[in-house]
């Protein structure tokens, strides 16, 4: 009986050999594929917001709060400066609350957009 001796190198050889057969890397393939493709049409799922929402506090000239008080405020996105062409404006009318509270959710009205 012939007695062969494995050499370090042998040994790391076959340490060093893929252990996975041809239908596992096939698998694990295919999911690869399968959870790129779910990742990359994600996106197209997504929606805007409808909006966000914005509170403030209404004071009268002497810093009281204005309780109870009936208001309208416009919300504008102007260009360039607080002086610029406004591409966007929405009016919202509400009551404040006992301590002048308002809270509103800027973009949720519907109105043309203009564009410069």
């Amino acid at each position: 009986m012939k007695m062969i001796r494995q050499t370090a190198a042998t040994k790391m050889a076959k340490a060093c050999r893929p252990v996975t057969t041809a239908p596992v890397q096939e698998f694990i393939q295919a999911v690869c594929v399968i959870v790129f493709a779910m990742f990359s049409f994600t996106p197209s799922f997504c929606q805007a917001p409808k909006g966000f929402n914005y509170q403030t506090v209404l004071r009268d000239a002497s810093g009281n709060a204005r309780a109870a008080a009936s208001v309208e405020i416009t919300l504008s996105i102007l260009q360039g400066s607080a002086s610029g062409t406004s591409l966007y404006s929405e009016t919202h009318s509400t009551i404040t609350d006992k301590m002048g509270i308002i809270n509103l959710v800027a973009g949720s009205k519907v109105t043309m957009l203009k564009y410069a």
